[in-house]
């Protein structure tokens, strides 16, 4: 039976790479950073029935912009098979002579355990703005937008197999944004003539810190590289 668990996950992987996709470095378009989609240590605090949280991270992205990334969470393990997890995020983008903060989304998902090897994971994305934030009458780059502005899909299993764990997820958008940003519309001495229409915050390194408020304080640092 455990077997057959196993090629069921690597039959999800095969179907998902053979589709034809477009993806993005893992700046938080949203699952990378779902409790249930993210890497868990076997301990007591893993396995507390409520969970709050809050966690900021500070990434150095393209174009001489710095980031910085706020959020709340709150974690529910209902029984031994389910659990819910919501989460608010907000942003803040420094560079250029630009200063921007809003929030971001909101992250609704559910986590459902079939084994203690073997779990599934659905969620959605909700925007809490269009991404089209303007300033002095103009339109911003994504790069300074708080949200991508779209309502998205979330999907993942993962597979335990002693302490390796292996996660696979997919988020789909089921909207576009409303950002209207044209770098022709600047004038030629504007930093923002260089930026490309659409294009996604990269955060290419990341100082990030998590706080576990509920049950035991908790702090952990992790740097992350993006490809």
């Amino acid at each position: 039976m455990k077997n057959q668990y196993f090629y069921s996950f690597c039959f999800f992987l095969f179907a998902m790479a053979t589709s034809s996709l477009k993806a993005q470095g893992c700046s938080d378009a949203g699952f990378c950073t779902v409790n249930s989609l993210k890497p868990h240590q076997n301990d007591s605090i893993s396995v507390q029935k409520n969970q709050l949280k809050i966690g900021f991270s500070v990434g150095k992205a393209d174009n001489e912009i710095t980031a910085y990334s706020q959020y709340a969470e709150y974690n529910r393990q209902i029984n031994s098979k389910f659990a819910i997890n919501a989460k608010v995020t907000s942003l803040s983008q420094v560079g250029n002579n630009i200063n921007t903060f809003g929030l971001s989304d909101i992250y609704l998902s559910t986590n459902y355990r079939l084994n203690k090897n073997l779990s599934f994971t659905l969620g959605t994305k909700i925007p809490l703005t269009d991404g089209n934030k303007t300033k002095n009458g103009g339109a911003l780059p994504m790069d300074y937008q708080a949200s991508l502005g779209t309502f998205d899909l979330i999907v993942g299993a993962g597979y335990q197999i002693k302490k390796l764990q292996l996660v696979a997820a997919l988020q789909q958008p089921l909207t576009q944004n409303n950002n209207q940003f044209v770098a022709e519309n600047y004038s030629v001495n504007s930093p923002l003539r260089i930026f490309i229409r659409l294009r996604i915050l990269n955060e290419a390194v990341t100082f990030y810190s998590e706080y576990l408020i509920l049950s035991k304080l908790q702090t952990s640092f992790r740097l992350l590289l993006d490809c």
